[in-house]
């Protein structure tokens, strides 16, 4: 298990290990987490990426050429990393090369990304300041459904997507068509900090205040 926060810290089942920038972690304050398919996991802060093998740290930040070091978001490719950043749009980082997607190359509604995500065909969804987007071959198509509001969280549960909107709620996708949970819905907040599918069909969702609420996923 990892742990992002002041530092990071990861259990293997018996006894903790934490980083902090002393150790050769690129920042103190870790803001996302990912774990490519060599194992190897991604620990995005405020001032850098890095990146751990298991023995040491490689560290993208922008004086070894990340553009925006202040990393948001990470969605695992493979071994290759999708990358959020504040103000810097969307990155994708494989075999050594870094592709930049923005508002000016790739239609993105905004250049600061919140949440990544993957729907049920493998469409990449794309939670900006702005608003979600599907992004298909570097073009970004807005979700209209959705309110173009910052987006806090995004899941996949089967055909299900859910996505957590900064101030309205939670919004689903049941494969046809997108509703509204809102004021309506069993929401702990309306302010959503995180969503999670289990292995047992349950939704759970995290508010920002009001503690967290189990949904079906149905």
């Amino acid at each position: 298990i990892w742990i992002g926060g002041l530092g990071a810290a990861f259990f293997d089942g018996s006894d903790w290990q934490v980083f902090m920038p002393v150790d050769g972690l690129a920042g103190s304050v870790v803001q996302a987490l990912a774990i490519d398919s060599q194992l190897r996991a991604w620990i995005g802060t405020k001032t850098g990426l890095s990146i751990w093998n298991g023995d040491i740290f490689f560290n993208l930040t922008q004086e070894n050429g990340l553009p925006s070091d202040n990393i948001t978001a990470l969605l695992a490719d493979g071994d290759a990393m999708w990358i959020g950043t504040n103000g810097g749009g969307l990155y994708y980082f494989a075999r050594n090369q870094l592709q930049i997607f923005s508002d000016e190359n790739a239609d993105l509604p905004s250049n600061t990304i919140t949440a990544l995500g993957r729907d049920s065909g493998g469409t990449l969804l794309v939670g900006t300041a702005e608003g979600l987007v599907r992004f298909n071959d570097g073009v970004a198509e807005p979700v209209d459904a959705v309110p173009a509001l910052p987006i806090t969280a995004i899941t996949a549960a089967g055909q299900l997507v859910w996505v957590g909107v900064d101030g309205a709620g939670v919004h689903h996708f049941d494969g046809t068509r997108w509703a509204d949970l809102g004021d309506d819905g069993p929401l702990p907040s309306l302010q959503i900090g995180a969503i999670l599918a289990d292995d047992y069909d349950t939704i759970w969702v995290g508010g920002q205040r009001g503690g967290i609420s189990r949904l079906a996923a149905e």
